[in-house]
């Protein structure tokens, strides 16, 4: 697979409704919804650890990603994202991958799977962990 072209990734972010008022716009919302995608593509799975990502960038990069300032902290992100909607949120990342050279996406062979953390290590059942293995296809 050869390296994404970004700026198509921020013409599609632009379809995405951007649902904060003026006092939540402090940092452009391309530009975080671009380190959540990329973070998430580099294996990080959660904000504080996307957020702690890209405050290590070079201060080059975080601006070439839309970043004025320094990058925002992790429960930022997790506004940002709660504010969007999850279903444009997904049609804009399939449409950008869709643009990828060697990226095929067949509708049928995706799924998700929604784990509840509990559950998952345990912590449910007294000092058991769950040996339910998680799968997640993308």
């Amino acid at each position: 697979m050869q390296p994404a072209d970004l700026c198509d990734l921020f013409s599609i972010l632009d379809q995405i409704t951007d649902h904060r008022g003026r006092q939540g716009q402090r940092h452009t919302f391309n530009a975080m919804l671009a380190a959540i995608i990329c973070g998430t593509l580099s294996g990080i799975r959660s904000m504080r650890m996307i957020a702690k990502w890209v405050r290590q960038l070079e201060r080059s990069t975080y601006h070439w990603l839309g970043f004025k300032r320094i990058p925002p902290c992790a429960n930022t992100y997790t506004d940002l994202l709660k504010k969007i909607c999850p279903e444009e949120f997904e049609q804009a990342i399939r449409e950008w991958m869709c643009t990828l050279e060697g990226v095929e996406i067949d509708n049928d062979s995706l799924c998700a799977t929604s784990i509840e953390g509990n559950t998952l290590c345990g912590s449910l059942q007294t000092h058991q962990r769950n040996t339910v293995q998680p799968t997640v296809c993308i």
